[in-house]
């Protein structure tokens, strides 16, 4: 066998692919029917209006399908596994008669158990379910029928195997249907038959078909009239002279019953002897085919790894250039882009009167320098070396050894360079958070100095109030102390400014300085809250609303306050039976007890979350650090060494 020929043997022929979906149609009971070819069998598939063969040329047809669909079979599942659930649907009767024998025709089975039901038959129902062994052949229908018919999800199983029931379960389900559990084995106890005695049986069986189906139709008529006369016999029981000349015509038919019996059964012998020779021929064959085609290829992807390997470090030194050019590109430009974030985010912060500085990074400019440094070098190195399409593999793995750990290097390095055009962006966002942070320090320390100033007037004011008898007769005294405690904490609380959220929103710090307004100072705004309202909503927009006008912060403030007073809700109940002098006085000091004492409250729980804040905050990576971490990973991985860092070890190191 040559090559050619082995490549064509071990592949699928047309002839098996038309002759397994002419199976599929409606051929696969003529085809099933080789591997049990009775008398009995083929009356009764006849009479059922199935198309048998019935000439010498459909039988000819039939023999060459069944090989030609178990090459097909045995050559797609070579190497392959059955699937695990794999089930049929069938009879108990029809289930008996293979049990513990050699199975003569294909199995179809399903993987869908819905499927498999619909094959059984009414009354004496079973399903059947598989364990296949891994060297029995089998066909998966899907690639040789309509969309319309995959949904059978049919799996053909190889004749030739032995079906042994290990399990069953007797007990009827809801749907009538008995179990099994049934192993395939594969039958490899058949003796090889050489090519001349399968031609000769192959003649012998063609020459002898049509008095085959002659001998099967007399047998069977035979079979009949042996019954109809067995029953006359004994209807003339007494009458021995009519039972004598019945016994008479009765062995005659015998002797001829008996003749045709052993000749169809000759036949049906040598049929499935000559089926399971040619396809044993065929399994001899296309092993022998496959092996010649996987040394074949052993050759091939040897000279094609040498090839691909030259080739693969040629394409390298080809995508140096362009690598190179690329990631100095991005690391210059990126750099700049930094730069720009930090001058424009310093200009913008100004207008408030807010400073925020950045000290000239020499580091990093060091770092661009020796990544430049190290890429000439790298081209130095890849100038001088010699690679071409004879050279040989031993060869080329040495110049492979010597540079291509560090094109690896630079690829890598353009790889993680393309990740730069986010850095700026983050940048930028972190520097615009680090901005709002100080501009809400900014804001709340308007806010303080404007709280602080106008509680320590109204302290001076009502420290200078002189109370009289009456006065301190009627509870006035205790009211003025505690209303000089109210205004004590309201400083104090003034004086412990909350740390911002982990997102500060414009609206929020706009919202606040109209709450201080109307909570705190009848409406007004100082003239330095004036300034720093007016400049803040005119630089910043809402993304949703747009312009900050006033209407939109109040509603935002209204339903700040709300929540405020909803949380500040439970004041005291007036005690009733006091006088009405006393009462008014004893509710002031008992709202002003209450109020002093949620001051209380939200002081210490300003300072614990602002320990909390403190302890706990969230530590984000500064964008310029991490453009230098990438910096410095770049720089180390295209040095010209002996021992370059791994794809895997760099990959690790990106994804950190």
């Amino acid at each position: 066998m040559d090559l050619n020929q082995a490549y064509v043997i071990g592949s699928l022929s047309q002839e098996e692919i038309k002759s397994v979906k002419s199976y599929l149609g409606y051929s696969h009971t003529g085809i099933n029917l080789l591997g049990n070819f009775t008398p009995e069998n083929y009356e009764n598939l006849r009479n059922q209006g199935w198309l048998l063969p019935e000439t010498s040329e459909d039988l000819n047809k039939n023999i060459e399908d069944f090989v030609n669909i178990y090459s097909a079979m045995y050559k797609e599942s070579r190497g392959k596994t059955a699937n695990a659930y794999l089930v049929r649907g069938t009879s108990n009767k029809r289930l008996k008669d293979f049990d513990g024998k050699i199975t003569t025709q294909f199995l179809s089975t399903t993987t869908n158990e819905d499927v498999a039901k619909t094959f059984t038959e009414y009354g004496d129902g079973a399903l059947v379910y598989f364990g296949i062994d891994d060297n029995v052949p089998f066909l998966d229908t899907s690639n040789y029928v309509s969309e319309n018919y995959k949904k059978e999800h049919e799996i053909i199983l190889s004749p030739f195997c032995q079906a042994k029931i290990v399990h069953r379960n007797q007990t009827l389900d809801k749907y009538s249907f008995s179990k099994y559990r049934v192993e395939i084995t594969k039958d490899n106890s058949f003796q090889d038959i050489d090519t001349d005695q399968l031609n000769s049986l192959k003649q012998e069986i063609i020459s002898k078909f049509s008095q085959n189906l002659k001998d099967m139709n007399e047998f069977l008529n035979l079979e009949n009239k042996i019954f109809s006369l067995e029953k006359s016999y004994y209807q003339f029981e007494g009458n021995k002279k009519e039972q004598e000349d019945i016994m008479e015509i009765l062995q005659e038919n015998q002797e001829k019953y008996n003749t045709l019996k052993a000749s169809t059964t000759d036949f049906k012998d040598k049929l499935q002897l000559l089926l399971r020779g040619l396809c044993r021929q065929k399994e001899l064959e296309i092993d022998e085919a496959m092996k010649i085609v996987s040394e074949d290829k052993q050759l091939k992807e040897a000279d094609e790894t040498r090839k691909s390997f030259i080739s693969e470090v040629s394409s390298s030194f080809k995508q140096n250039t362009r690598n190179s050019e690329f990631l100095q590109n991005n690391v210059t430009s990126t750099f700049s882009s930094l730069i720009r974030c930090q001058n424009k985010i310093a200009q913008f912060a100004s207008q408030f009167g807010i400073s925020m500085n950045f000290n000239r990074d020499v580091s990093a400019e060091q770092l661009i320098q020796q990544i430049q440094q190290n890429i000439q070098t790298v081209s130095e190195k890849i100038q001088s070396s010699n690679l071409n399409q004879d050279t040989s593999l031993e060869e080329a793995q040495k110049i492979s050894k010597d540079l291509k750990p560090i094109l690896d290097g630079i690829s890598y390095g353009a790889e993680i360079s393309r990740g730069f055009n986010d850095i700026p962006k983050l940048y930028i966002q972190q520097l615009d958070d680090v901005f709002k942070e100080k501009l809400y320090g900014k804001v709340q320390q308007v806010l303080q100095t404007a709280k602080i100033n106008k509680y320590s007037q109204e302290k001076q004011i009502l420290q200078s109030k002189k109370i009289g008898f009456w006065g301190k007769l009627f509870g006035q005294e205790t009211l003025k102390n505690e209303q000089l405690t109210n205004l004590d904490l309201k400083i104090q609380l003034a004086q412990n400014l909350p740390k911002p959220q982990d997102k500060v929103h414009i609206r929020e710090l706009l919202a606040d300085m109209y709450i201080c307004a109307e909570t705190e100072l009848n409406g007004n705004f100082t003239k330095e809250m004036q300034d720093l309202y007016k400049t803040i909503s005119s630089s910043f927009s809402d993304e949703k609303n747009g312009e900050f006008t006033l209407e939109y912060i109040k509603s935002i403030a209204n339903k700040k306050m709300m929540n405020d007073s909803k949380q500040n809700s439970g004041l005291p109940t007036p005690q009733n039976k006091l006088p009405t002098f006393f009462r008014k006085t004893k509710t002031q000091i008992d709202l002003l007890r209450n109020e002093n004492s949620n001051i209380k409250k939200k002081i210490s729980n300003v300072k614990s979350s602002n320990n909390f804040r403190a302890g706990y905050a969230k530590q984000q990576n500064d964008a310029f650090s991490l453009f230098k971490d990438r910096l410095r990973l770049i720089a180390r991985n295209i040095q010209f060494r002996e021992n370059v860092q791994s794809r895997k070890n760099i990959e690790d190191t990106l994804q950190l």
